[in-house]
């Protein structure tokens, strides 16, 4: 592993342990590694008085039921830590957010999609973006009416605030899904579903993007990466077409993982597996806000199923 990376790994860790000590008693593993990654992603180191401040920004402006403040209050409380002006984002955010709220029930995912809508279009047309979104969405759920919810969301944003047409984006998705199908029938439907719309954001045509995707699946494979059939596919894929050598990728993750080991342990394999892909996320592509948006919705995912595993127990 190239100094560079180790690095990447070190920064990693150094953030995941600065929220450790900011926030000792509600971050979870899960929470702290893909907020640490978010930080990586945006170039910058996590701070515990700017935690602190964004914490205060965040209740500040939004009551105790507020989606602001649910599943995702930790990893928002990171989008506005990260930003050079915490406090104009939450207004602009909370613009975006009663934008959106017009055609949407309040939820994690939207949330997260008025926090980069910030980023990614002017506060004029707010409004304009949100409809589009929800055009986007239907569309969608015309396609797959009991696969589509809430998770979807961010990517119909995305699809909406794209230079390309949001129903071409759309039917590409679904030309993709139905290619995924064939290889991955075994696999969570809910999952490919988000794989075809994070494959569709990304650049090449359809068969060449497919085909990165199953090289890179095979390749981690066969080297001991057993990834889930899951959520977690979501990142790998666009992993897969970043346009770098995927045995260098899968080389980079196994390096990864097992430089992780001497701080999660031995018992942590899957844990360590799932990690490796965000930091070579950040280490290969920090602004790719695709990748960042299928890092933060699969991690926000993994929270609502073991929140849900805990209740059902």
């Amino acid at each position: 592993m190239n100094e560079a990376l180790i690095k990447t790994c070190e920064d990693f860790l150094h953030n995941q342990n600065v929220l450790k000590k900011t926030f000792p008693f509600s971050m979870t593993l899960e929470l702290r590694a893909v907020s640490a990654y978010y930080f990586l992603a945006q170039k910058c180191e996590a701070n515990e008085e700017m935690l602190k401040l964004c914490k205060t920004i965040i209740r500040t402006n939004n009551g105790p039921f507020s989606s602001f403040r649910g599943n995702g209050e930790k990893i928002f409380t990171c989008m506005l830590a990260a930003d050079e002006d915490p406090g104009t984002k939450m207004a602009l955010a909370l613009a975006a957010y009663e934008a959106l709220r017009t055609y949407f029930p309040p939820n994690a995912y939207l949330t997260y999609l008025a926090m980069i809508m910030t980023d990614l279009v002017p506060s004029a047309t707010y409004y304009r973006n949100a409809e589009r979104t929800m055009a986007t969405y239907n569309y969608m759920k015309n396609q797959h009416l009991f696969l589509t919810s809430t998770e979807d969301i961010p990517f119909a944003g995305l699809f909406s605030m794209n230079i390309k047409s949001n129903y071409t984006l759309v039917q590409e998705s679904e030309i993709i899904y139905r290619r995924l199908e064939e290889s991955f029938s075994l696999f969570s439907k809910n999952a490919l579903q988000s794989v075809s719309h994070a494959l569709a954001l990304c650049e090449g045509n359809t068969e060449t993007k497919c085909n990165n995707f199953y090289e890179l699946y095979d390749l981690a494979y066969n080297s001991g990466l057993r990834y889930s059939h899951s959520f977690e596919l979501v990142p790998l894929s666009i992993l897969a077409n970043l346009h770098l050598d995927n045995n260098k990728v899968v080389q980079d993750l196994c390096d990864v993982s097992e430089y992780l080991k001497s701080s999660y342990g031995i018992f942590s394999k899957s844990k360590r597996r799932q990690h490796a892909v965000m930091v070579c996320a950040a280490h290969y592509m920090n602004t790719n806000v695709e990748l960042t948006s299928a890092v933060v919705v699969s991690a926000l995912l993994e929270i609502q199923r073991q929140q849900q595993a805990a209740a059902a127990s």
